[in-house]
């Protein structure tokens, strides 16, 4: 079955159409870039037809008519602060965790799309188990009830954390 896919880009284009959007009924694509400059490559393209093409092409996912698409463009993974209630800059991001409740499919191409700290990473981890979310990373179901998978987020997010400070110390140290 064909699904419909809806693109959001801003929280503006989410209000204006948010009364035919349903997150229970939808399957999740998480897409973001860093730097304006991915924005002009094609990464952000990229990862929403990764994403688009993953849930069109399983039949476990048949009875979903819906993929909805979030855009973020041009924010950092860093860009989101664990223990604040009003989100800022991640605007999108931060209009899936208010909706977690009803969230059932998220695909990311990979964790540090979600976030680059192992404080984020565990919270994320434990706030879709607790929630019962289906979580896809590029191609692999993570089983956030199973120990192994747990590991595994935690691990990538420390390996991203590591890989985002060297990034910082080669831009400011040369």
């Amino acid at each position: 079955m064909k699904k419909e896919v809806t693109v959001i880009r801003s929280l503006l284009e989410y209000t204006s159409m948010s009364d035919d959007i349903t997150f229970k009924d939808s399957l999740i694509v998480y897409c973001r870039v860093s730097t304006k400059q991915q924005i002009k490559t094609e990464s952000l393209n990229d990862q929403q037809q990764l994403g688009v093409k993953f849930f069109s092409n399983r039949k476990e996912f048949n009875t979903y008519k819906n993929i909805i698409v979030f855009r973020e463009e041009g924010f950092s993974g860093d860009d989101y602060d664990v223990n604040e209630d009003s989100l800022i800059k991640r605007k999108l991001f931060s209009l899936i965790m208010i909706n977690v409740k009803q969230l059932e499919h998220l695909w990311v191409y990979d964790t540090n799309r979600i976030g680059r700290s192992v404080p984020l990473i565990s919270y994320l981890s434990k706030t879709f188990e607790k929630h019962r979310i289906n979580l896809y990373i590029n191609n692999e179901k993570r089983n956030l009830s199973n120990m192994g998978d747990k590991f595994l987020i935690q691990l990538m997010g420390l390996v991203d954390e590591i890989e985002n400070e060297k990034r910082f110390q080669r831009g400011t140290i040369g």
